[in-house]
């Protein structure tokens, strides 16, 4: 007897709101394929001649280079976007994207909402910098991610998140153990995964 075709798990949240602690946490709990979007621009940008290296590479002058030319070109997020469209549709796989929620991708997805001095504390903290400099990395990549996917789709990240997303979880007051326990609870109470 063929096993059955088990679903896909999508989490979105803007920069530094938890998306890759809780993709991974799920990935192990439930056994199933990690693929994170970034991971494919990252080697876009390698055939593009950048050296993406270390989570902070994005918030980097090369990073941000990376994303003007994002901004001019959007065949990298629309490659990006479809290779991220097929593995939600082959199922088994947990991955992190901004725009599948909104491009109305099959599977169970998870918003993370977190208010910018949550996520300023988290990036200060994971990429070992200021708070200062945090909240500039994260203003520049909250004003320029959210203008190129607008340019791009037409829609705005982080908006109207309940319409599109299936679990939405406040996580200002939650550490990240806390998040995946209650993600794990709805998950395992609604879904079939």
């Amino acid at each position: 007897m063929a096993s059955k075709k088990r679903t896909t798990i999508i989490i979105s949240g803007m920069a530094a709101s938890g998306k890759s602690t809780l993709a991974e946490s799920l990935s192990k709990h439930y056994n199933m394929r990690l693929f994170v979007g970034s991971d494919a621009l990252r080697e876009l940008a390698r055939k593009q001649g950048y050296n993406p290296q270390g989570v902070d590479w994005w918030d980097t002058p090369e990073g941000m280079n990376f994303l003007k030319q994002r901004a001019i070109n959007h065949s990298f997020d629309k490659k990006v976007d479809d290779i991220m469209m097929e593995k939600a549709k082959s199922g088994n796989h947990i991955l992190t994207s901004w725009t599948l929620p909104y491009l109305k991708s099959p599977g169970i997805k998870i918003w993370l909402e977190a208010d910018k001095d949550s996520r300023v504390k988290r990036m200060a903290k994971r990429d070992k910098i200021t708070p200062d400099e945090a909240r500039k990395v994260i203003d520049e990549r909250d004003e320029k991610n959210t203008k190129l996917y607008k340019n791009i789709y037409g829609f705005t990240i982080g908006e109207k998140v309940d319409k599109y997303c299936d679990i939405v979880i406040d996580t200002d007051k939650m550490d990240e153990k806390q998040v995946f326990e209650k993600v794990v609870k709805i998950i395992d109470s609604k879904y079939s995964v």
